[in-house]
């Protein structure tokens, strides 16, 4: 495969996941939220109780960035954080009563968008495309 070709590749994963969110965010009462924000939010309903720390690692974000975030997100009652038992330096972040609701409608949109394009490929098919995506989202990390 061609040099082009492969950033061609990445470059079209990049839109697919722009539209997701688009889609998702045009369908939805944004209720305030950023698109950082909703991300912020997003990674929490994903893994409740995560640490700021964590949040930063998986969006790729400087930590002092992701504190502000979490903060506004307080103020707004989208997020609250609870001091974590096993180390009192460190808050589990969940999300709040109006975070749950508006994050679980972004994410039934982003199923349904997604539902949408993959509907129409194999199951062998889409097993090794995410198979592809797991080694190359792996290789990115390293």
């Amino acid at each position: 495969m061609k040099k082009k070709d492969r950033q061609t590749a990445v470059q079209k994963m990049g839109i697919v996941s722009r539209l997701a969110w688009e889609y998702a965010r045009e369908k939805m009462n944004t209720d305030g939220l950023s698109s950082v924000q909703t991300k912020v939010c997003v990674a929490i309903y994903n893994d409740p109780g995560l640490s700021q720390d964590d949040v930063a690692r998986e969006l790729g974000m400087d930590k002092s960035s992701i504190a502000k975030l979490i903060a506004k997100l307080m103020e707004g009652s989208y997020v609250t954080r609870e001091t974590n038992p096993q180390d009192r330096r460190e808050y589990k972040l969940y999300l709040d009563k109006r975070g749950e609701k508006a994050i679980s409608e972004l994410v039934s949109y982003l199923n349904e968008f997604q539902d949408r394009f993959i509907s129409s490929i194999r199951p062998d098919v889409l097993e090794e495309i995410n198979d592809v995506l797991n080694t190359i989202l792996k290789n990115a990390a390293e």
